[in-house]
């Protein structure tokens, strides 16, 4: 977990992705958070109390979960935003951790 930082500062995004199953509904990924703690925008591929973290602070984009469709519309979309739109997605994934 010490290691995460590291490949954080290298990546674009992170990803979690959840099976479509009613467990992960109620589920809140650990994995999420020292992602956008470290600013690195998270494009989550589920439902429930995360996606909604995500999509209130701006700091991820979600996608349907088991959806191949929709999670490659998820990463076009995120292949398009714009330097200040990713700038201001870190941002705000720090500031839900501060």
């Amino acid at each position: 977990m010490s290691e995460m930082p590291k490949f954080f500062s290298i990546a674009d995004f992170s990803i979690v992705s959840l099976r479509n199953i009613d467990l992960f509904k109620g589920a809140r990924p650990s994995k999420i958070f020292p992602a956008i703690s470290s600013g690195t925008p998270v494009l989550y591929c589920g439902s429930g109390e995360s996606a909604e973290i995500l999509e209130k602070y701006q700091c991820g984009v979600i996608a349907p979960p088991e959806d191949p469709q929709g999670i490659a519309e998820a990463v076009l979309k995120l292949s398009r935003i714009s330097d200040e739109e990713y700038q201001q997605m870190a941002e705000n994934g720090r500031k839900v951790m501060t």
